[in-house]
């Protein structure tokens, strides 16, 4: 299943959950609301598990880990938190996080 199509999946099951009377089967609708999103820039947020992973992200990513912190990564070593004066390492972020923004992803 591709973005496109889960994405009108869920945007199905959702209106059926809100108005009770709808097949949960994507409709034409659902897949022109899924275009509309795709193309504003919507993408799934990736889950990230290890520091690995975390340090393989570019500087100025975005994530949300298990605390509900949001932290952008400044350089190797340090992550700020928002809201926050202060730098963390990646030690101190609990996973699973959630990658929210990367640079790249908005070229």
């Amino acid at each position: 299943m591709n973005a496109r199509d889960e994405l009108a999946q869920v945007i199905a099951t959702e209106l059926d959950t809100i108005f009770g009377h709808r097949i949960a089967e994507p409709a034409q609708q659902d897949f022109k609301l899924a275009d509309v999103l795709l193309a504003a820039g919507y993408s799934k947020p990736r889950t990230i598990t290890t520091v690995e992973e975390l340090d393989a992200l570019p500087f100025g990513s975005v994530v949300i880990d298990r605390s509900e912190w949001v932290l952008c990564k400044r350089d190797e070593r340090r992550y700020a938190v928002a809201g926050s004066a202060g730098q963390y390492s990646a030690a101190t972020i609990e996973f699973p996080a959630a990658v929210l923004f990367t640079p790249e992803a908005t070229k």
